[in-house]
């Protein structure tokens, strides 16, 4: 994959799975720092989902080309096209047994399931396929040359998991007569699915030979930042030698940073903020097995989630959201900050103003070169006064991802307490459990001439003169938004200010007060 994403500068770019392209061109001539995505159609779709089968704008993308700009081509999951749920294509599924590459059962029925044990030719062809389609094929012809280009799956096929392999027809076949471990399986299915989706991605580069060097096969992942919260985590797991195997399928992964459910909150002990910090390890970790893994996170506020919000008595601005996708951004530093909105179609009439939160979070980070400065250089700091709390089954991991040295976030004078919220909390634990301010720090330069950059924001409503303690440094007490807040900490001096950013320039106001007492 190519490494070549660095003409970003370093710093995070806006981008979307629902928006359309019109909508996202508008935004991008405006000057925002967008990623604009665009949908490849379905290379079989039998009558069905034709709004896929679109011709290409050429207007607009001769002006991208023309600009050399980036872009992402998304699909739903291409190997879902075996079975043909969604787009009603049977070419795979009705295929003889032996040339199928769905699930053939024990009684040799084919079921709609992609298998680990099908024949590896059929992904190569399937690759070809989604490459050949007449849009992608015009898209690559009118521009060659474009600095990388993200082909992102949905990622949630409905496939074969290792514990599922008894009812593989081509399974027992392959291992009659033997007794075959739980860790053997894991590392026979982990091992099939590389080789094919190699030969998935083999056969769409084959097809578009300009981008072959290009493209960066990203899949959409909860990226294991549930790792230590349910007892069962580990079912989900292939290898248990390995935590994933997502670095050794995809060129990069867009980690799952949604407000979707009861239990995938912002504000208690179910917050998605939690899982947040299992990143920063589990990224160090996809790095050491692929250097040039790309990172991106994908974020949503559902609307079902919303609307439970405010039938509990809650207000949920848009504020809030920008608060919650700040958080993400610089707890793991992503390439891209994708949001998705249902329903699809983002224009300026339809959940635009969702989008806006993730395209303004971006915008600032490249106007404001402060913000940017410690986006590029800056080292998140750890806490260490407070374990990490998910730590179920984490043994069977290397030490650096077993450790209960995983908690980011700062200590504040709102926190709960250990009592409150203890390691491996219970179901009612963490529903009670109030995160009033989420706050972190990236730090820059050696001491005694260090400087921080703290982020904090308030989830329910804004608080006012809390303390937030800087490791190895001191408290610093300030006001927090729902939106979030920036501070910069000066050690030469000791003085810490609020630091207010727009794309015009910085705005500083002294806050006349010390961390230390001379």
């Amino acid at each position: 994959m190519p490494n070549n994403q660095n003409i970003l500068n370093k710093l995070p770019y806006a981008s979307n799975w629902t928006a359309g392209f019109d909508w996202q061109f508008d935004m991008l001539k405006k000057g925002h720092k967008i990623i604009p995505t665009d949908a490849n159609h379905f290379p079989c779709h039998n009558g069905r989902k034709k709004i896929w089968s679109k011709e290409l704008d050429k207007d607009i993308w001769s002006e991208i080309a023309a600009n050399k700009i980036p872009f992402t081509i998304k699909s739903t999951q291409w190997e879902e096209q075996f079975y043909g749920r969604l787009s009603g294509c049977t070419k795979y599924l009705n295929l003889p047994e032996k040339e199928n590459p769905n699930l053939i059962d024990l009684s040799g029925e084919i079921k709609p399931c992609v298998s680990p044990f099908g024949p590896i030719e059929r992904w190569t062809e399937l690759g070809r396929d989604w490459g050949s389609t007449s849009y992608i094929q015009d898209l690559h012809d009118l521009y060659p040359d474009p600095p990388f280009v993200i082909f992102l799956s949905n990622n949630e096929a409905k496939k074969i998991l290792w514990t599922e392999v008894h009812k593989s027809k081509r399974f027992a076949a392959i291992n009659a007569r033997k007794r075959i471990s739980e860790e053997a399986k894991r590392l026979i299915v982990e091992e099939s699915y590389i080789s094919r989706y190699t030969a998935l991605f083999e056969g769409m580069r084959e097809k578009l030979p300009n981008w072959a060097d290009k493209i960066i096969f990203t899949g959409y992942s909860s990226c294991s930042r549930s790792i230590g919260r349910y007892r069962g985590w580990t079912k989900a797991k292939t290898d248990l030698a390995r935590l994933s195997d997502i670095p050794y399928i995809w060129d990069g992964v867009s980690a799952s940073y949604y407000l979707q459910y009861a239990q995938q909150t912002d504000y208690n002990g179910w917050a998605e903020n939690i899982g947040a910090m299992k990143w920063v390890a589990v990224k160090d970790w996809y790095k050491k097995v692929n250097p040039d893994m790309y990172w991106e996170i994908s974020t949503a506020a559902i609307p079902s989630f919303v609307t439970s919000m405010l039938d509990s008595g809650q207000t949920f601005p848009y504020e809030r959201y920008s608060g919650f996708v700040k958080w993400g951004m610089w707890m793991t530093k992503p390439t891209v900050v994708r949001d998705f909105q249902w329903p699809f179609n983002i224009d300026n009439n339809n959940n635009s103003s969702w989008f806006e939160q993730v395209v303004n979070a971006c915008d600032e980070v490249h106007y404001n070169p402060i913000l940017a400065e410690f986006w590029r250089d800056g080292t998140l700091v750890l806490n260490t006064d407070r374990e990490h709390p998910y730590q179920k089954n984490v043994a069977i991991l290397p030490d650096d991802l077993s450790t209960p040295n995983q908690w980011y976030a700062l200590t504040t004078s709102l926190e709960p307490s250990a009592d409150e919220f203890p390691n491996n909390p219970s179901t009612e634990q963490s529903a009670a459990t109030i995160f009033n301010v989420w706050a972190l720090a990236q730090v820059l330069g050696e001491a005694p001439n260090r400087r921080w950059l703290i982020y904090a924001y308030a989830p329910l409503k804004a608080k006012y003169s809390i303390d937030i303690t800087i490791p190895d440094l001191g408290d610093i007490t300030v006001s927090v938004n729902r939106g979030g807040s920036y501070f910069i900490v000066n050690e030469s001096d000791g003085f810490y200010t609020s630091l207010n950013s727009n794309s015009t320039g910085n705005r500083f106001k002294r806050i006349k007060r010390k961390f230390w007492v001379d």
